[in-house]
């Protein structure tokens, strides 16, 4: 069995995150006026931003070849 890079293994789940909040985009996208989905889009927006943190700080310990 293949063990993946620790590097690789967040990403990875960096992507996860992001792909579960652009599900609640999409959801919520038609009724953004609705308190509740324009709260909603509001933590996914949140949680997009901290998913682009990490993949930047990611980068910035990596070197390239």
């Amino acid at each position: 069995m293949l063990l993946m890079k620790p590097t690789e293994s967040a990403l990875r789940d960096i992507k996860d995150r992001i792909a579960a909040a652009l599900g609640i985009v999409d959801e919520a996208a038609p009724d953004v006026e609705s308190k509740t989905y324009h709260l909603r889009l509001w933590e996914a927006a949140e949680e997009l931003h901290r998913c682009a943190d990490e993949i930047l700080r990611i980068l910035m310990r990596i070197k390239p070849r």
